[in-house]
């Protein structure tokens, strides 16, 4: 066996669907190293695909990882800076991997990096297994191993004839189309997730992008489910009933809904935080094929987005809100007498839904921290039931 020294490592690094920090204090090459070693013990992995974003320390990380990952007898498959949408489509479309792991802090700064895992269909590590690996990397006992190897390739023209494939857009179509639309789009670090900017400058938000794209999908295939997570705006499950889908709801977050897509066999998903998934992209996030879809949108009806998007805005939404807070479970218990004629769910966190409002409360499940977002038919209610919420929850 071999034996390295005990690695006290922060609780705080493992999200709830990945692990971040920051570099080199809590991120570094000792610990890319271990955590390489670690994911090959805990899943017997013999291949593991490995991409990385632009940060300047995820080149730094990968080469500590990948020596990990071989030191313990898995090969590795190099497939350079990519966006994590690549890496999806790099572990899920190959018959060859069995599992992944993508070096990026996704939307935080470039002082934070950190590891997205995935087995070989791509669906995240739940949070149990990644206690596992925390608790595999404390203890530093590895066995001796045949090396593995280390093999590049290039999946970018493959990524991008499959994402291709899916549009109903030729290149030259979306070229024309481009040249002649005003509108904007920013994409986070890793690139899965996308924001709107309409004609105007203003944000679209990605819920009535969700609605959007329901309309249009479900013609293509009448009766499909579609997925909608506990923070939904309304305006997303009405869509999907009123373009004769069946909508599922899902707790948030990515593992959450790209596990509730696999079980129902959902054509399409969205969320609040700009995460748009697809079965036909192995049920993850493809905000690249987003693109193509409102493109193809505007090109068949001849509108701009800010009028495709006009008659979708009828709630006023707060979006999500953080705060700091101690004793979770206590606050929600607090809330959820208070108001007491509302009608509650309880799938992801607390939901309160009213006549002309409603709200979710939604703990974190690693900080101290509780989220809100809240919804109303008016924007004077919106604004008097925040910041009675506020009140409430300060």
């Amino acid at each position: 066996m071999l034996k390295f020294r005990n690695m006290k490592l922060k609780p705080e690094i493992f999200k709830a669907y990945d692990i971040r920090g920051l570099y080199p204090k809590e991120i570094n090459t000792e610990f890319a190293y271990l955590l390489g070693r670690a994911f090959v013990k805990l899943f017997n992995s013999k291949v593991v695909v490995v991409g990385r974003d632009s940060r300047p320390s995820s080149e730094i990380l990968f080469k500590s990882l990948s020596q990990g990952i071989i030191d313990q007898g898995a090969d590795v498959i190099d497939i350079g800076i990519a966006t994590s949408p690549m890496f999806y489509f790099a572990v899920a479309e190959y018959d060859l991997h069995d599992s992944g792991i993508m070096i990026t802090a996704s939307h935080l700064p470039s002082q934070y990096n950190g590891f997205k895992m995935v087995d070989g269909e791509a669906i995240p590590l739940e949070f149990e297994k990644r206690s596992a690996l925390k608790k595999i990397i404390e203890e530093g006992d590895f066995k001796k191993a045949k090396k593995g190897n280390l093999i590049k390739t290039d999946i970018i023209k493959d990524y991008y004839q499959k994402v291709f494939s899916l549009a109903k857009l030729s290149f030259d179509e979306i070229e024309k189309v481009a040249n002649q639309i005003k509108f904007e789009v920013s994409y986070d670090e890793d690139k899965d997730r996308i924001v709107f900017f309409d004609e105007s400058g203003g944000m679209v938000g990605s819920n009535l992008i969700d609605a959007l794209l329901i309309k249009y999908l479900l013609k293509e295939e009448k009766g499909a489910k579609i997925i909608f997570t506990a923070n939904s705006s309304k305006i997303v499950k009405e869509q999907i009933l009123k373009s004769g889908g069946e909508p599922v709801i899902s707790r948030v977050g990515h593992y959450f809904v790209k596990k509730k897509m696999k079980e129902t066999n959902a054509l399409f998903a969205g969320e609040l935080s700009g995460h748009y998934y697809f079965r036909n992209f192995y049920y993850c996030e493809c905000p690249d094929l987003v693109l193509l879809k409102i493109l193809e949108i505007i090109k068949k009806e001849g509108k701009n987005l800010k009028e495709l998007i006009k008659p979708l805005k009828k709630y006023y939404n707060t979006g999500e809100i953080n705060f700091k807070v101690k004793d979770k479970e206590k606050k929600l218990e607090e809330i959820k007498k208070y108001y007491k004629s509302a009608k509650k769910s309880f799938l992801d966190g607390l939901t309160c839904e009213f006549k002309d409002w409603w709200f979710n409360l939604r703990p974190s499940n690693t900080e101290e921290v509780i989220r809100l977002v809240l919804e109303a038919d008016t924007e004077e209610l919106m604004k008097q039931k925040k910041s009675e919420l506020e009140r409430l929850i300060k």
